[in-house]
């Protein structure tokens, strides 16, 4: 595959665009897709697309986790009072001591089931705060317990073990990410113990006392395995959960790979198992669903997408959410090139092979016309082209993330601001009047322009300029750019970049019957 390769994915997510805003996304165009199996090492593919995904909504599961763990974690602490209340009697402290470093961790506990209830979007770092408060709280107060015992042994010790099981089995979070908190953990037990050596001359007499070491050694020994326990286990369960994550959040889409990112979510190859094929999944940013007319954007085009049934129109298989809330829809995934990369490579084209590409993208856009929905945003980028057969190439028009529809709200497209690529963008679109089917018949008309003759007319300086000139100018004919296009290809293209919308043609329609009677008039 070449690298002006593209699939339908990597050009659906082409985002709307104000006036001063690059018209396309360089960086996006360059991301080919691969057709099939990377065989660089498909268990760091497959890592890859896990993690990705569980990335996405690890955020919001580590919240749940916290939460749980802090529920369950407040009354198990505080049920073992009751060894506080047997140390006392044995004389193995002040019961000071004992009540503050009991109470402390409830304290915390409590204070974090209410941070997390009430606060759903808290950061990763605030999230990481509550998790060193809920564990290292719990761990010092275990450690202040052994220390005013003022030995090396104590029965305590073995108490870390369950803190450590604790971390790792309700958390499950990566062993690297784990790595740090259950290390200083394990190992905060021997500290405690040397630093009382220092400051306690009855503990540092102890290790003289072979048998002190080997007492120690016995309740410390299952701390050690705790840690290495803690770390396995945790790591199975996040293991765990990315796989039912991978399997179960899009329900028949097995995400297989990211192949682009916008600001309004993601576009993923994936395969559906009842079609038995890849589809192009869009996933709206899961920020994003939690903002009504940002769904309700994403349902109309998605509605608008499945209304439309013409061939040379992406198709729509399905659309939803997960149990978390991410919206996504499925669409056809194509082997194909867009407009812009096939004339960057190959230049202009002959003009019986500009008029019959565009006579394709015209009756898809007389679908949408005849619907109430107006594009908005053609151009060269949203232009697919699929070599269906060997000798014939099949135009797919996508991108209707910024339609608009007749009755629709405006709101939801930006209103009050120009919407479309600079260069395409109708005159009465820039002045703030109607959006018209006659605003995609300029467009086309211009892409009709750059197919001829190679380049854009109104291609030089900022998008402000581009747009001033657009609204003062009028491009001369193609002709006047390149030899050998017929008089009647240049009425054609000139009445479709008239100023007067109603000069133009009125509709993708009646663009698609002018140019099939041109094409039959020249033979071609």
């Amino acid at each position: 595959m070449t690298e002006d390769r593209r699939t339908i994915a990597e050009a659906a997510d082409t985002l709307p665009m104000t006036a001063v805003d690059v018209p396309s996304s360089p960086a996006l165009a360059a991301q080919p897709p691969t057709s099939g199996p990377d065989t660089t090492g498909a268990r760091r593919v497959a890592t890859e697309r896990i993690e990705a995904l569980v990335a996405r909504e690890e955020r919001e599961k580590f919240r749940r986790r916290l939460l749980a763990t802090a529920r369950v974690g407040v009354p198990i602490w505080t049920g073992f009072a009751l060894l506080d209340v047997v140390a006392v009697m044995r004389g193995a402290g002040p019961w000071w001591v004992l009540a503050v470093a009991r109470a402390l961790p409830i304290f915390v506990g409590l204070y974090a089931v209410g941070a997390l209830k009430r606060k759903r979007d808290l950061g990763i770092v605030a999230l990481r705060s509550i998790e060193l408060g809920l564990f290292g709280v719990a761990a010092v107060c275990i450690l202040a317990g052994i220390a005013i015992q003022g030995a090396w042994v104590s029965p305590l010790t073995p108490v870390m073990s369950l803190l450590l099981m604790a971390h790792g089995m309700l958390l499950g979070s990566h062993w690297r990410r784990s790595l740090m908190t259950v290390a200083a953990m394990t190992l905060s037990v021997p500290a405690a113990f040397g630093v009382a050596s220092l400051l306690l001359p009855e503990v540092a007499a102890q290790l003289d006392d072979p048998e002190t070491w080997s007492t120690f050694l016995v309740f410390y020994l299952p701390v050690l395995g705790a840690g290495a326990i803690s770390l396995a286990a945790g790591h199975s369960v996040y293991q765990l959960r990315s796989q039912v994550m991978e399997a179960k959040s899009l329900g028949r889409y097995r995400l297989r790979r990211r192949v682009a990112r916008g600001g309004m979510g993601e576009i993923w190859q994936a395969f559906h198992a009842g079609l038995q094929r890849d589809v192009a999944v869009k996933l709206m940013q899961p920020r994003l669903g939690q903002d009504d007319v940002a769904v309700r954007r994403f349902e109309r085009e998605v509605r608008m997408l499945a209304e439309l049934t013409h061939p040379n129109i992406v198709r729509v298989f399905d659309y939803g959410a997960t149990e978390t809330g991410v919206w996504y829809y499925a669409m056809e995934l194509l082997d194909a090139q867009d407009l812009t990369a096939i004339l960057a490579r190959d230049g202009a084209m002959e003009p019986a092979r500009a008029l019959r590409l565009c006579t394709q993208a015209a009756e898809a856009l007389g679908e949408a016309h005849a619907r109430g929905i107006v594009h908005r945003d053609v151009k060269p980028a949203n232009l697919l082209l699929v070599n269906a057969r060997a000798s014939r190439e099949f135009v797919k028009l996508i991108d209707f993330g910024i339609a608009a529809e007749a009755d629709a709200d405006l709101t939801l497209t930006a209103t009050g601001m120009i919407v479309g690529t600079p260069g395409y963008i109708a005159p009465e679109v820039i002045t703030g009047g109607e959006v018209t089917p006659a605003a995609d018949v300029f467009a086309l008309g211009m892409v009709l322009y750059v197919m001829l003759t190679g380049t854009e007319p109104f291609d030089e300086g900022t998008p402000n300029e581009i747009l001033r000139v657009t609204l003062e100018a009028t491009p001369p004919p193609p002709s006047s750019a390149r030899e050998g296009i017929p008089s009647a290809v240049d009425q054609l293209v000139m009445r479709c970049l008239a100023r007067d919308p109603a000069a133009r043609f009125a509709d993708g329609e009646e663009l698609a019957t002018t140019l099939r009677r041109v094409r039959a008039a020249l033979g071609r």
